[in-house]
């Protein structure tokens, strides 16, 4: 779906691995971003599922899936299956 998603837009000539590997990196701040000032008080763990909004879920899932189809590309211009 992601490389259909690629071609159907003429993004190939705009993903190189390094402009892959740079987006992915943003994107993973971007994620370490929500959890950055939570607090350690418990070690660190944070209960989404218990004391997040929906609003606040919806969000990490967005950030999960940008790094997840980032890595998927990268693999996919680098020759390796990604399973």
């Amino acid at each position: 779906m992601v490389n259909t998603f690629v071609e159907e837009r003429d993004w190939d000539q705009f993903h190189t691995p390094r402009n892959i590997a740079l987006a992915l990196l943003g994107e993973a701040g971007e994620l370490c971003e929500i959890f950055q000032w939570l607090g350690d008080e418990a070690g660190g763990k944070v209960d989404v599922k218990g004391s997040w909004e929906e609003k606040e879920r919806t969000h990490l899932g967005q950030e999960l899936a940008d790094v997840t189809i980032y890595s998927i590309r990268l693999a996919t211009l680098q020759g390796i299956p990604f399973v």
